[in-house]
């Protein structure tokens, strides 16, 4: 009796497994639906707060057709996460929902362009923007590096209000560059430079003591003609806190410190 209660049980069992029919196939998504899911993502981290770029660059930025972008427009307004425009007005988001943290869009003013900077620094910032991105926030480095903009605080002013970031990081500013930042509302970290002459928040190496140490150190062998090799923005418009670090030290040292020391000379993309 019993093992004839078993093979009834056994019997359901298989019943029951045979007409719950094969597992559906996952579905795969189409390429607009993948562009408008990518889309969704990027608004739902705050970005374009502004209104969407036009088509042309925003299928240039997202790598697809304008055809498969307008696809994924027409699916995103369908769900009411975008509106379409009107004539001549960009497309809103109007979608995102209100009590998420807001992205926060990171501005990253650059010291010469990314082709141009070191390998070390190359890295740095990738790991930078990597940590940025990873937390939900907007990394966005400027078109033009400080030192295409020259310290012109009006090109400069100009690239604020087209970026309009809400925080910027700095790569190795000049003074005069530091002296504007800290006159600004928004907040700024300097990577590098001189931000500890300055209220700006910063990150990078004390060099006084090394350079203190090193004059120390030649001049305990007997060397008396020591030159550093100062940038500009070292010795104009006045001495910078390194610098001047070095000539007290000089002076110290018993040597009358002079041009020879801390040599003018005209910085240059070749030097």
């Amino acid at each position: 009796m019993r093992s004839a209660l078993r093979r009834i049980r056994l019997a359901c069992l298989l019943n029951n497994d045979n007409d719950a029919g094969p597992v559906p196939p996952i579905r795969r998504q189409s390429l607009s639906e993948q562009t408008a899911a990518h889309l969704r993502e990027a608004m739902r981290a705050g970005r374009w707060q502004e209104g969407l770029p036009g088509v042309r660059r925003l299928a240039a930025d997202l790598g697809v057709s304008r055809d498969t972008l307008r696809a994924a427009m027409r699916l995103l307004e369908a769900d009411g996460q975008i509106q379409a425009p009107g004539h001549g007005r960009r497309r809103q988001v109007v979608g995102r929902d209100r009590t998420e943290r807001r992205a926060i869009r990171v501005g990253v003013l650059l010291q010469f362009p990314l082709s141009e900077q070191n390998s070390e620094m190359q890295r740095t910032l990738a790991m930078l923007q990597h940590d940025i991105e990873v937390a939900g926030h907007i990394w966005i480095v400027a078109e033009k590096a400080h030192c295409e903009l020259d310290d012109d605080f009006h090109r400069l002013s100009r690239l604020f209000r087209t970026i309009r970031a809400d925080a910027w990081i700095v790569i190795s500013p000049s003074r005069s560059l530091l002296l504007w930042f800290s006159q600004q509302a928004i907040p700024t970290i300097a990577f590098g430079g001189a931000s500890m002459e300055f209220p700006v928040a910063g990150a990078g190496v004390d060099i006084v003591p090394p350079v203190r140490k090193a004059v120390q150190r030649l001049t305990s062998l007997g060397h008396r003609r020591i030159v550093l090799i100062a940038p500009p923005h070292w010795r104009h418009p006045t001495p910078s806190r390194t610098l001047q670090a070095y000539l007290d030290e000089l002076t110290f040292q018993n040597i009358s410190p002079n041009e020879y020391h801390a040599p003018a000379w005209e910085q240059s993309g070749a030097a």
